[in-house]
């Protein structure tokens, strides 16, 4: 019945957040403990093509609990029958790898363009290129549009037209709102009719549906558009003009704010600008924790604190997002988080709420590779180098990966394993792309992709690094996690199809990640060792090409980006 399948999705979200709870001490251990001095045994054989390998290679992990572990529906929230804190989700933030992605990691597309063996093939590009074509971007016009409205049409301020606008409402709702339900579907449609009944003014509210209005607008808009008429960019221009106000002057803290700056900044991952979207974030983390200052208990039911949760988790994933690709500064709420359960959407959560939660624990898993595989201080332990030396080679990952990393490696790799297998079946998404799902499974396949190629990336970057002299032998077992990696980012390009051939707020972290994979594949196939796992490098530039293309659109870094790939694809064309 209903109530058992309920209990059986609860339970298996418990058993992910018990995991995740997990991760720091596990990690801890196995990075401080001293290498044997055994010769690191040879792991079974990896076809890199066979989609299911990935799994058969990974033993089950002893720390995804059975179901019969919960406590109770609540636990993955962080609570008991009666409310209290469960024991298990208790954090020790001096243990381990915190959920942050640390300032200075080396896991950016910018950071594997400048490794030498990608120089070879593109030449030299500075640190931070893509950074720095972000940038660069011309923003004069915006900035006075945004300042002064006089160049719009007066007609446009004294109304707009309802039905047009529910049109753009039930666009939002649809494909926009399950990627980020911060809001309850019921509260939205109640505030955006209140505001349409009394008319647009300048008020939060009023920003917050000319946001959600200019979303369900541009996610309405091809990809191919050349639409002269683009009425989004007036709804977002005016409710960013009174949220500008707005938060510069308001002190005593209201909601509303936050939320319509983070659909704004929604609004920004949906144009692809994604250091525009880290300001707003940036923004609206700043009021959350002003506003959760005011409450002891960040693990009240208390509507308002459950509301500002929500909100909080959405910041940290979006700000993760582009903290992965820029090293920006933090706003804070990652320290927030780090201490807070994950958002409480009732005992019958709906699907688009599960994958909410999904979503979180694999960013959280995410920025734990982040941090204990591509930061100067782990790579210190990993490879005995001081941290002054590590940082001479700023750019340079692990060179000389040793048997401590590569428990830490499977240990990452056993958890991503259990995550995906905690998923409950209604949010799974089938990790070969063969059924696509929608949009939301296809992202979590886009995670899990991720991560797989994160966590063995630096292997790859080790055998490519070297020249291998005949005779000399890569170790079965590196060999083993190049494949692997290799195997995920060809996962990745092949499934990214599902997802970036249409608009949604991960356009750009899917551009990149897309390159970061065609860069590590072409770096194999020029590599004897790798050569035989990198055959099809012809179709994947192809690919590669064909996702970035929609997007490359004058000034910006997806720009180059598409501009990097051709380039490539050209030089191994000639090459072979």
């Amino acid at each position: 019945g209903s109530d058992v399948d309920d209990g059986g999705t609860s339970d298996r979200l418990d058993a992910i957040e018990h995991l995740l709870r997990e991760h720091a001490e596990e990690l801890q251990v196995l990075r401080l403990q001293p290498p044997p001095p055994a010769v690191p045994s040879e792991s079974p054989g990896v076809s890199p093509h066979d989609p299911t390998a990935v799994h058969a290679q990974q033993p089950t992990s002893r720390f995804c609990p059975t179901a019969t572990d919960s406590s109770s529906p609540f636990s993955i929230l962080g609570f008991d029958h009666n409310g209290s804190r469960v024991d298990s989700t208790v954090r020790n933030d001096d243990v381990g790898p915190p959920i942050t992605i640390p300032f200075g990691h080396q896991t950016s597309t910018s950071n594997v363009l400048v490794l030498p063996q990608c120089r070879a093939l593109v030449g030299d590009y500075p640190d931070e290129f893509f950074f720095r074509v972000e940038s660069s971007r011309f923003r004069a016009a915006e900035a006075r549009s945004f300042m002064s409205p006089s160049h719009e049409d007066p007609q446009q301020h004294d109304g707009l037209e309802r039905a047009i606008c529910d049109q753009y409402l039930d666009s939002y709702l649809a494909r926009v709102y399950p990627f980020h339900p911060f809001l309850h579907r019921d509260e939205v449609v109640r505030i955006y009719g209140e505001v349409m009944e009394r008319q647009i003014d300048f008020d939060p509210e009023s920003a917050m549906v000319l946001a959600i209005i200019a979303l369900g607008a541009i996610a309405l808009e091809p990809l191919d558009s050349q639409a002269e008429d683009r009425p989004w960019e007036t709804y977002f221009r005016r409710a960013l003009r009174i949220l500008l106000a707005s938060w510069t002057f308001n002190f005593s803290g209201d909601v509303t704010i936050p939320q319509a700056l983070v659909l704004c900044a929604v609004y920004f991952t949906y144009t692809a600008e994604p250091l525009m979207a880290w300001r707003l974030v940036h923004m609206a983390s700043t009021s959350i924790q002003q506003l959760l200052s005011r409450y002891k208990n960040l693990l009240s039911s208390e509507p308002q604190v459950q509301t500002l949760t929500r909100l909080s988790w959405v910041c940290f994933n979006m700000e993760s997002d582009i903290l992965a690709e820029f090293h920006q500064p933090r706003s804070g709420i990652e320290l927030l988080v780090d201490s807070m359960p994950f958002p409480n959407y009732g005992e019958n959560a709906s699907p688009e709420n599960l994958y909410a939660l999904a979503e979180i624990s694999v960013r959280t898993l995410l920025n734990r590779i982040h941090h204990s595989l591509f930061f100067t201080d782990s790579l210190t332990i990993f490879t005995g180098r001081s941290k002054e030396a590590a940082s001479l080679s700023s750019h340079l990952p692990v060179l000389n990966p040793d048997t401590s990393h590569m428990r830490v490696c499977d240990e990452l790799s056993r958890q991503l394993e259990a995550w995906y297998d905690g998923l409950p079946e209604e949010v799974k998404p089938e990790l070969t792309g063969a059924t696509r799902g929608n949009r939301q499974a296809c992202l979590l396949r886009l995670r899990y992709w991720s991560s797989k190629q994160n966590i063995y990336r630096a292997f790859l970057i080790y055998v490519t690094s070297r020249a291998w002299e005949h005779g000399e032998v890569v170790p079965q077992a590196v060999l083993d996690m190049c494949g692997t990696c290799l195997h995920a980012c060809r996962m990745y390009l092949m499934t990214a199809r599902h997802l970036i051939y249409e608009r949604t707020p991960y356009t750009y972290s899917c551009a990149m990640a897309c390159l970061t994979s065609s860069l590590l594949l072409s770096i194999a196939a020029r590599s004897s060792p790798l050569q035989h796992l990198a055959e099809d490098i012809g179709t994947i530039h192809q690919v590669t090409i064909a996702h970035l293309e929609p997007w490359a659109q004058p000034q910006t870094s997806i720009k180059s980006a598409y501009e990097i790939a051709c380039l490539i694809a050209t030089k191994q064309h000639f090459d072979g």
